[in-house]
């Protein structure tokens, strides 16, 4: 890598911690029964894990629950 792409990369990297820095955020914890939203997170390595996942999210929003969920690959390929 050259220089002028190290340069980039460091800027780059301090002007997002940067941002984050400063980006103001309000923690709160809150019951299952308050919560409108809720984010899963999950890891693909079998079909059977998707299959859990996708009921768990089907019963969350049954129960009323707006939910976002990311499946991730560890092997970098999609299990058949």
């Amino acid at each position: 890598m050259n220089i002028i792409e190290r340069i980039k990369r460091s800027l780059r990297r301090f002007l997002m911690r940067r941002l984050l820095k400063s980006a103001k955020r309000r923690r709160r914890v809150v019951d299952y029964a308050s919560a409108g939203k809720i984010a899963l997170l999950y890891g693909y390595d079998r079909e059977e894990d998707s299959r859990a996942a996708g009921e768990l999210i089907r019963q969350l929003q049954v129960n009323g629950k707006s939910v976002s969920a990311l499946g991730f690959v560890n092997a970098g390929a999609v299990p058949k």
